[in-house]
C-alpha cells in the first residue's frame, strides 16, 4: 500500500499558493477602484469646466456692454411660416436689433405686434425685430402655432420668433412682459424698456446716435 502525499491535502491549494492568489486579488481590486475614482474625478472636472464656460457665456449683460462674440453665431430655434428652422442672428448684425419677449398668454404682448410690423416696414433694413418665447413661459409648439394663425388676422404674423429659448432670458433677465431689449448697430446693449418707448421717435434718435 502506497503512502499518501500529504502536500496536496485532498486537491486543495497549498497555503503559499492561496496567499499569492489573495495578494493578486487585492492588487486587482485596488487598481479597479482607483481607476473608478480617477474617472469620477475627471468627469467632475469636465462638468465643472463646462459649467464654468456656460456661466461666462450667459452672464447677464449690463447697460452699455457689448454682446458676447457668440451672440451673432449661436444658433436658435425659430418659428417661421408655420414651421421651425435653426439659424443664427448673423443676418441682423449691423442693424438696430430690438428683441421682444412674449408669451401666447400675454395679451399686452400680442396687441403690440401690429405696431412692430409697421415699424419694421417703415425702417426697412435699418431695424430688426425678433420675438423671443422662453422655455420658462411654458408655451408648447401647438400653442405658438395657433397664436401665429391668429396673428394673420390681428397682425404680427411676419415677425420671427425664437422659441423654447433659455439663452436670451439668461443674458437679459427681467421681470414682467412685454420687455424690449435694444442692441445698437455696434452690438451694444443700450436699453431694456417697456412698450411706450418702442416708437418711431425713439428709434430715429437711436439710429442718429442720440441714445
Amino acid at each position: 500500500m502506497k503512502r499518501k502525499d500529504l502536500s496536496i491535502d485532498n486537491g486543495l491549494p497549498s497555503p503559499q499558493k492561496y496567499l499569492m492568489k489573495e495578494k493578486i486579488l487585492r492588487l486587482f481590486y485596488m487598481v479597479f477602484f482607483l481607476s473608478i475614482s480617477c474617472n469620477s474625478v475627471y468627469a467632475q472636472d469636465i462638468d465643472q469646466e463646462k459649467q464654468g464656460i456656460q456661466e461666462v457665456a450667459i452672464r447677464p449683460l449690463k447697460n452699455g456692454e457689448k454682446v458676447p462674440d457668440n451672440f451673432w453665431t449661436k444658433k436658435h430655434l425659430f418659428y417661421l411660416n408655420g414651421d421651425t428652422v435653426r439659424k443664427s442672428l448673423e443676418e441682423y448684425k449691423g442693424t438696430l436689433l430690438i428683441i421682444d419677449f412674449w408669451a401666447t398668454w400675454c395679451g399686452a404682448c400680442r396687441v403690440n405686434f401690429p405696431k412692430l410690423e409697421g415699424l419694421k416696414q417703415k425702417f426697412g433694413n435699418e431695424v430688426s425685430f425678433i420675438l423671443v418665447n422662453p422655455t420658462v413661459y411654458k408655451n408648447n409648439f401647438d400653442q405658438i402655432s395657433k397664436a401665429y394663425e391668429e396673428f394673420k388676422n390681428s397682425g404680427g404674423a411676419s415677425l420671427e420668433s425664437v422659441i423654447f429659448d433659455e439663452y436670451f432670458i439668461d443674458l437679459f433677465p427681467h421681470i414682467g412682459i412685454p420687455r424690449y431689449i435694444w442692441i445698437n448697430k455696434k452690438g451694444r446693449f443700450i436699453a431694456s424698456t417697456g412698450n411706450l418707448f418702442v416708437d418711431e421717435v425713439t428709434i430715429k434718435k437711436v439710429l442718429d446716435g442720440k441714445y
